[in-house]
């Protein structure tokens, strides 16, 4: 009889192996007796170097994974020690600040022979009296005719910096925008505001076009012209690469001396970095080769220090100088900071099903800002972080302003598949699923994080002169949190079962979606699943966790690395498997017992939204409408206190799943009575990611004033909207839902 033996080498590699996951084995072999067929079992147990074969496979699997962690863990101490330096950085060393001691330009002082007239014009065709953020310095940058960079948070009013000078200076200012329908609604601000501004693109017609391209020529020739002179004409960046034509009749200009200036809007499109890459932006270099006498202004909402490199080579503009201490050679740069104090951002539970979400938003709007206007700012699921980047549209007039962004982890995986295609789309999206589900840290600080990961813009950029880029704001939502509304739970043991569980599915070749662990994990599944899955055996039973609080664990692990997704795609759709990520490691080689009593293992808090009474938010709503209508006065145009059947239009809805550039409007035109307040909004904006919205102007003027408005007694204006091409009308339907007080309630319904 062959005698048992031990490898004390190998079984002391194995135990130290085994280890490291959290049980020990000894590992035991026999010699091969004589005769033996070598593919029987006793040849098998006997071969002294398959046992010691599949161990070594294990450990070098395991020291790929702690060198995955390992480089993963050196990267973030990078970008820590990146961001501590930029905090550091002393004010002395912004970007383009003098330092070779001659003395430059402050451009934002008001000493200009033109800035008494700047302010004159400014508050009597914009109704505007004072400059905000760096508007000032700017536009006599612009009077002085120098090339500007102009960095400016969406809605800091960007459009007034070259729309006020253009006024004053003599000839036509072109402007670059690749938006039609932000071109469309700028032209109708400046048009009623007595402001002769044109547009020429691929949709204008023809008979438009010839006009304008000989009322232009016209000028460049000092000719009489049909109208007024025309101060400011829009155009697409296709118009300036592929119609001759056109940059004909530009040359015209110049060489008549009536071409005052070229704007690029949204000029980060130029850069492949950007986070909307236009080829057409890249080649607008034409506009400098061939007018080199022309200043040109670059203007943008996010324009890291890649993109600005880009944007200055492209362009063919020298290096920046600093706008409060301007050298005569180089592009004067300007850079407004991105935090504003009057925006108070919130993050609220979204309801599963859409009815009962549109039901929160109304009764939200009606109880916080039941006598205030606002914008229900939406966006395609495909773009959630827009939600982040244009905030900024609300509360432009320097007032107060809520900003609430609704957030469910279950639309996690749909959302993450959408964005994948997308370049950066992930990164971007892993961010903001952090920032929307963070219940503690201040939202102006995971402002700053985002941008600075996500855009790579300087922490510096959301420090004020009150306050460095990291200190809390004090009226957030996590700021002014209420302690009981959620609780920070030990959910290191959950963590742990829920790793446990994908790892042994990846040994199965079972792929998980994010729906398909959380039922698997509280022990609801069902088939062939569950025979395929001891929970006993894997992770020593079920997560005793309901499903909205295991859904936040499961974000809480996606966004710090623990799961990653694995995208698969089919004839119809992309969807998003999770697996365990590098930091896995740190729990799964643990014992569930050596997890709970060692002191070195790895710990894991979370915190979860606790229940709060239903209908409560419900009756504060309907007390507070009660109340203030018994305040106020009835007014002439509403005959109704409450909702009646008689109150409501069914409007069709559009489909919600296209990209769409403009307005969503109903055909149907609603009355003068049912519309109710055409004031300009100021009290709250909403984001919500399931409809496609996108607000694209920027023209700085107070939200409660509007240019449109005309006397009580003239019909009322439509806004000018277009269409999407690729819009499919659906069955749901639009309630438009008229109030007392001036107000309206627009609900969205599938009935």
């Amino acid at each position: 009889m062959p005698y048992r033996y031990h490898d004390d080498q190998a079984g002391s590699d194995d135990v130290r192996a085994d280890q490291t996951r959290g049980d020990i084995r000894d590992v035991q072999t026999r010699t091969k007796p004589a005769g033996i067929d070598p593919g029987s079992r006793a040849s098998r147990v006997s071969n002294p170097h398959i046992a010691l074969d599949a161990e070594l496979s294990n450990i070098r699997e395991e020291i790929g994974q702690l060198q995955a962690l390992s480089a993963l863990r050196s990267d973030e101490r990078r970008k820590l020690l990146q961001e501590l330096e930029q905090l550091s950085v002393a004010p002395g060393n912004a970007k383009g600040k003098n330092t070779d001691g001659v003395s430059g330009t402050d451009y934002s002082s008001d000493d200009f022979p033109w800035y008494g007239e700047l302010k004159n014009q400014m508050e009597r065709v914009f109704n505007i009296r004072d400059f905000r953020l760096c508007q000032q310095g700017v536009c006599n940058a612009n009077m002085d005719s120098r090339d500007i960079v102009c960095v400016m948070p969406t809605g800091g009013g960007k459009s007034l910096t070259y729309q006020l000078p253009a006024l004053l200076n003599p000839g036509c200012t072109l402007v670059v925008s690749p938006l039609i329908s932000l071109i469309t609604d700028q032209i109708l601000h400046l048009r009623e505001a007595g402001i002769e501004a044109v547009k020429i693109t691929g949709g204008t017609p023809k008979a438009e076009a010839r006009e304008i391209n000989s009322r232009l020529v016209a000028m460049a020739q000092n000719r009489p012209t049909q109208g007024r002179e025309i101060k400011l004409c829009y155009v697409t960046p296709e118009k300036i690469v592929k119609s001759k034509t056109f940059m004909s009749m530009l040359q015209k200009l110049v060489d008549g001396g009536r071409l005052a200036r070229i704007v690029i809007d949204e000029a980060h499109c130029i850069s492949q970095l950007g986070h909307d890459f236009r080829p057409d932006y890249q080649k607008l270099h034409i506009l400098r080769q061939n007018f080199p006498h022309v200043p040109i202004m670059a203007l943008s909402a996010t324009c890291p220090p890649r993109v600005l490199d880009d944007l200055l080579r492209v362009l063919g503009l020298k290096g920046v100088v600093d706008g409060n201490d301007a050298k005569v050679n180089g592009t004067v740069y300007f850079c407004s900071p991105l935090y504003r104090k009057n925006l108070h951002y919130k993050i609220l539970p979204k309801a599963a099903a859409l009815k009962a979400q549109i039901t929160a938003m109304k009764e939200y709007i009606l109880e916080n800002h039941a006598n205030h206007t606002g914008i229900v700012y939406c966006h395609t699921k495909k773009r959630p972080h827009l939600a982040i980047e244009e905030s900024g549209r609300a509360g432009r007039d320097g007032k107060d302003s809520d900003c609430v962004l609704y957030f469910r982890p279950a639309d996690f995986s749909n959302l993450s598949s959408m964005m994948a295609s997308e370049r950066g789309g992930a990164d971007k999206f892993h961010h903001m699923l952090a920032f929307a589900h963070d219940l503690v840290e201040c939202r102006k600080i995971a402002f700053a994080k985002y941008f600075s990961h996500a855009s790579q813009l300087s922490l510096t950029s959301w420090a004020t002169a009150d306050a460095d880029a990291l200190s809390r704001c004090g009226h957030c939502d996590n700021c002014n949190r209420d302690p009981n509304s959620f609780e920070r739970r030990d959910a290191t043991l959950d963590s742990w079962k829920v790793l446990r569980i994908v790892d042994a599915f990846k040994t199965s070749g079972t792929q998980l979606t994010l729906a398909m662990l959380t039922d698997l994990a509280r022990g609801n599944s069902s088939g062939k699943d569950k025979a395929a899955l001891d929970l006993e055996d894997v992770c020593q039973g079920k997560v005793e966790l309901t499903k909205d609080d295991l859904e936040s664990l499961l974000v809480e692990l996606v966004v710090k690395k623990y799961l990653v997704e694995n995208y698969h795609s089919t004839a119809y759709k992309t969807v998003a498997y999770l697996s365990n990520g590098p930091l896995a490691l740190q729990f799964t080689r643990f014992s569930k017992q050596r997890l709970e009593t060692d002191s070195l293992a790895p710990k894991l808090e979370c915190c979860f939204r606790t229940k709060q009474p239903k209908g409560k938010g419900r009756n504060r709503a309907r007390e507070s409408i009660g109340s203030k209508r018994r305040r106020e006065p009835e007014s002439e145009d509403h005959e109704h206190n409450d909702f009646s059947d008689e109150d409501i239009e069914e409007l069709e809805e559009p489909d919600f799943y296209g990209e769409m550039d403009d307005f969503i409007v109903p055909d149907k035109q609603p009355s003068r009575k049912a519309i109710g307040s055409r004031r300009r909004p100021s009290g709250v904006h909403e984001a919500f990611d399931h409809i496609s919205l996108a607000d694209s102007s920027d023209v700085d003027v107070p939200w409660s004033y509007s240019m449109r408005d005309g006397p009580k007694d003239s019909p009322a204006k439509r806004r000018r909207v277009g269409t999407s091409t690729n819009s499919v009308r659906s069955s749901a339907k639009f309630k438009r839902i008229a109030l007392d007080c001036e107000r309206e309630v627009i609900e969205l319904s599938d009935s």
